[in-house]
């Protein structure tokens, strides 16, 4: 199995030393840093599973961006992703992250699942949920 790093390293350069320290010792976890939204689809599109985690997340776009390309997500354990992505997510607290992306590789929902799941958090459907609320003033 080969892990993908993907994304910059922004304010928490100790974690990306570490992270790039055990990238060099393992041999399997290639660090590509930031790249063009493309070449980020590519990646994610051909994933066996996308793994995030972060330390606070305001809504959590990428989770919902590897669902929209019908890939299984797994993500840590915070209140944002038990609202906008639980249902159809694995979520697991750090400690167990490593069996939370064994289990999800080995328990795929289809691509059909997926896909559709991200389609409420489309931008036509933000959209016209902003119209009803702004109506509910009128």
């Amino acid at each position: 199995m080969t892990l993908y790093h993907i994304g910059p390293v922004n304010s928490w350069k100790e974690r990306a030393e570490m992270l790039r320290e055990t990238a060099s010792k393992a041999g399997n976890i290639r660090l590509l840093g930031a790249v063009d939204d493309e070449t980020l689809r590519r990646y994610i599109s051909n994933a066996d599973a996308f793994a995030y985690i972060s330390d606070g997340e305001g809504f959590g776009h990428p989770p919902i961006g590897a669902l929209a390309c019908g890939i299984n997500v797994v993500v840590n354990d915070l209140p944002v992703f038990g609202e906008t992505i639980g249902g159809i997510a694995t979520i697991s607290d750090i400690e167990n992250f490593e069996e939370a992306v064994l289990r999800t590789l080995n328990n795929k929902r289809s691509r059909e699942e997926l896909v559709n799941f991200s389609k409420k958090y489309s931008l036509k459907n933000e959209i016209d949920s902003l119209i009803k609320l702004y109506n509910e003033f009128l």
